[in-house]
């Protein structure tokens, strides 16, 4: 999904469509269609404390080989500093979906990775 890259620079408004086939749990193809989309660039809090963020929402289309469609939206908040998330929300917009179980949730720590050793 090289795609994503030209999301980049970010700049609110920039999106890009990736358009890919995978399986359901059943092995049954499913053609699925994500529209990535930079909403901005908010500041929030969460119980980890307050972010400057980038916000990023996929919108995604499943169309599976019996002819049933389901769409989902889902939008994470990554941390401008680090590109570390710090909160993400999921959206069921229409039709069911076979197997995802997805929750809202909000970072309450950050900790972030040790620098990598030179060399």
């Amino acid at each position: 999904m090289n795609e994503i890259g030209t999301l980049f620079p970010a700049t609110t408004g920039r999106s890009v469509a990736v358009n890919y086939f995978s399986t359901d749990v059943n092995q049954n193809s499913v053609a699925v269609r994500d529209v990535f989309r930079i909403v901005g660039f908010p500041r929030i809090t969460v119980p980890a404390g307050p972010y400057q963020t980038i916000q990023i929402e996929r919108f995604s289309e499943f169309t599976t080989s019996r002819g049933g469609v389901y769409q989902r939206r889902d939008t994470v908040w990554l941390s401008t500093r680090d590109g570390l998330p710090v909160k993400a929300t999921y959206e069921q917009v229409s039709g069911t979906s076979p197997t995802s179980r997805l929750a809202d949730w909000e970072a309450v720590r950050v900790i972030r990775p040790a620098p990598r050793p030179a060399g």
